[in-house]
């Protein structure tokens, strides 16, 4: 018989997606990751290293809608992490946590004249459904 999500228990049924981003600028955008069904986002914490100024970070989902291209809806508020070495990873708050299948989970960096050596972001998902419909 075949595992599907809810033969396994809550803690199974999760998955981190850990992204380290280096040398980071202002107006840059990074890849965090790719929904390649419907996801659930549990839970975030990022991380920083080597800070110059105060950067911020804002995580965003890059959604292609037919007929009216790419839109971007942001996953919550900007924050400005602070180095690890300082206190620690800063937890994520969310406005939206549902993915599509094809979503693309981006990082957007701003803030004035500011940049990260090293920005480590850890993300949790956990799949909507049993039974998940591949978008490639």
């Amino acid at each position: 018989m075949g595992n599907i999500n809810r033969t396994n228990d809550a803690s199974e049924q999760k998955r981190c997606i850990d992204v380290n981003i280096r040398e980071t600028v202002t107006g840059e955008s990074d890849h965090v990751m790719h929904a390649p069904h419907a996801l659930t986002i549990v839970g975030c914490q990022l991380a920083a290293e080597g800070l110059s100024g105060t950067p911020t970070v804002q995580l965003k989902i890059q959604r292609f809608v037919t007929g009216a291209g790419e839109t971007q809806i942001a996953l919550g508020p900007a924050v400005t992490p602070i180095s690890v070495g300082t206190s620690g990873p800063v937890a994520f708050a969310f406005s939206t946590t549902l993915l599509q299948a094809g979503d693309q989970v981006v990082a957007t960096h701003a803030g004035t004249n500011a940049a990260l050596a090293q920005l480590g972001i850890a993300l949790v998902v956990q799949a909507t459904q049993d039974i998940k419909s591949w978008d490639f």
